[in-house]
């Protein structure tokens, strides 16, 4: 079974409604043509007004969660780093051999610039 992606879904979706726009203004009359076009044009801006607003909600939600995450499980994340860091191999010198660990779903680990964990994701979900 071949799997579509989002862009070929979402091409499938406008050329749908090209072609139902193209049959809708078909059916309009001449002298009323112009009013038609401006009120799809303000409907269609109505939806991404509605679209934004929606979009601005979702992603106050999802900072929210990762700042809770953040806040309730951070330390604890922390710590473990810290431990898998300072259990690990050292140089001659005394320093530690490395400065983060890799982990399957990123790298948490120091680095010179800065003076609390960075985290990289290499997936998102």
């Amino acid at each position: 079974m071949e799997e579509t992606t989002a862009m070929e879904k979402t091409d499938e979706v406008l050329a749908i409604l090209k072609e139902a726009l193209v049959e809708e203004a078909k059916l309009i009359e001449e002298d009323r043509f112009c009013e038609w076009y401006l009120g799809k044009l303000a409907e269609a801006n109505a939806l991404e007004a509605k679209v934004k607003k929606q979009f601005d909600r979702i992603m106050q939600e999802i900072a929210a969660r990762r700042k809770a995450l953040q806040y309730v499980k951070g330390p604890e994340f922390r710590q473990r780093v810290d431990m898998m860091l300072t259990a690990g191999p050292r140089k001659k010198d005394g320093t530690l051999r490395k400065k983060s660990v890799n982990f399957l779903t990123g790298t948490a680990g120091y680095r010179s610039s800065r003076e609390s964990i960075e985290i990289k994701e290499l997936e998102k979900a």
